[in-house]
């Protein structure tokens, strides 16, 4: 992905990112506008799976990434779904 490059994540500036990332999913949830019939299900599932699996990073870490990438795809936007796996990868770093 050549926009990986665009994030400078480090120690230093993690409020940064998390800020970029909120900007960027309340835009793509704006966008979503009143079609939730299909991203409220999935976002309703994801948070159960995460409440239930905090002891398992890999899983919870799996279900976050579903919510966050399923609230970028409901912006039907590709940019914001390229933009959104971005942050998921970095996330996981």
């Amino acid at each position: 992905m050549a926009f990986d490059g665009a994030f400078c994540f480090s120690e230093g500036n993690p409020d940064d990112f998390v800020a970029v990332r909120v900007l960027i999913e309340v835009e793509c949830a704006r966008r979503a506008g009143n079609e939730t019939d299909d991203l409220v299900p999935q976002l309703t599932i994801a948070i159960e799976e995460m409440r239930t699996e905090t002891m398992d990073h890999s899983t919870f870490m799996d279900s976050d990434a579903r919510f966050h990438l399923a609230i970028a795809h409901a912006a039907r936007n590709p940019s914001f779904e390229t933009v959104g796996s971005t942050i998921q990868s970095i996330v996981r770093i």
